[in-house]
């Protein structure tokens, strides 16, 4: 599959999942207004971790769906997946993403309560002086307009990051069962002394993409091994399991690309 491929699959993802989280941002928003002009506080985020998770769940699986086949597909008569990899794979990407589900969901909605409080603090400076104090309705309506706009354009972000997570995880996991290593989204040591087939970097290198990323072109690394992006590992773009900053995933449209010819090579040698 190209580069070009890959890129119109996660545009439509993110397309099916952007209407998704506006939905549930206004969910957010409603109850916010309401409690904010009740007793005058911000509703913990907690309570909606859940929803979150299981909305990121159904896109991960979707982004699985769709990139599944990415790399299998291309190998030939002899070095063809088999059931029984096909059944690890599975396994391994349904474990990683409903943690990952999770604990994106808590990081995401922690986001949320700042922009939340932040959205109360602009409200409150439209005080004027010489007027009378803001009600708490007034300021619960101001902010869940101010909040409205911001948590717009963080659908947008959120729909790009976690397409990006659902399908270089799909890829990569392929990858990595069908040359014989432990996927590393599972969490295994995987670095080998032996030789590999080789994953290279794409980035989109449009004007959006940011220096580090567009360095990081042409990276190429075997199979086993992290890349090296603005200093931090990651095994896929999206990928934090190593300590990537958010900064180095948010946004990020780069791919990689599997030498599916050496892999296909190695499985035959077998």
């Amino acid at each position: 599959m190209s580069a070009a491929d890959d890129l119109r699959k996660k545009l439509a993802l993110e397309k099916q999942l952007v209407p998704k989280l506006n939905a549930y941002h206004a969910d957010i928003l409603r109850n916010f207004t309401n409690l904010y002009a009740r007793v005058g506080i911000i509703p913990p985020m907690m309570q909606f971790d859940a929803a979150l998770a299981s909305i990121l769940t159904v896109h991960y699986a979707a982004a699985q769906s769709a990139f599944t086949g990415s790399i299998s597909d291309d190998m030939p008569h002899g070095a063809e997946i088999t059931a029984a990899e096909k059944a690890e794979i599975a396994a391994a990407l349904v474990a990683y993403f409903r943690r990952e589900a999770a604990r994106r969901a808590e990081d995401i909605n922690g986001t949320t309560a700042d922009n939340l409080r932040r959205s109360v603090e602009l409200a409150v400076a439209t005080q004027e002086v010489d007027k009378p104090p803001l009600s708490r309705i007034e300021i619960a309506f101001f902010a869940a307009g101010i909040a409205h706009r911001v948590l717009s354009n963080r659908s947008s972000s959120i729909a790009v990051t976690e397409t990006q997570l659902g399908a270089e995880a799909t890829k990569a996991t392929e990858a990595e069962v069908l040359f014989g290593m432990n996927p590393s989204v599972a969490g295994g040591d995987n670095i080998r002394e032996d030789s590999q087939p080789t994953k290279t970097w794409e980035s989109v290198g449009d004007d959006h993409v940011r220096d580090a990323h567009l360095e990081a072109d042409g990276q190429e690394v075997p199979i086993s091994e992290p890349f090296i992006v603005a200093g931090e590992s990651l095994m896929f773009p999206g990928d934090t399991n190593l300590g990537a900053s958010a900064g180095n995933v948010i946004n990020c449209r780069c791919g990689i690309s599997y030498n599916t010819a050496e892999i296909a090579d190695q499985r035959q040698e077998v």
